[in-house]
């Protein structure tokens, strides 16, 4: 009983390990996909400097609707699809 007992709380701590370093590694890859957020909806005089918030309290949409007027994208799209 106790042999059982000891290989069930070796099995759940190995669970419990494998899911904290899978955590770890998720909230790795995402970090620099948030942070290359984070910077596109920051306003461009404040991008550089080094203790901006994360998430910026005003967020500049307009650089989206900047990124996609001023690049050609659809001559890309159009050579890239077929």
């Amino acid at each position: 009983m106790a042999e059982q007992s000891r290989a069930r709380s070796r099995r759940s701590f190995g669970a419990v390990l494998r899911y904290a370093i899978l955590i770890a590694l998720a909230v790795g890859f995402a970090a620099p996909f948030l942070w290359m957020v984070s910077t596109s909806l920051t306003p461009a005089d404040q991008v550089l400097l080094r203790s901006r918030p994360l998430i910026p309290p005003r967020p500049a949409w307009h650089n989206y609707v900047e990124a996609l007027t001023v690049l050609p994208l659809a001559p890309v799209t159009v050579t890239t699809t077929g």
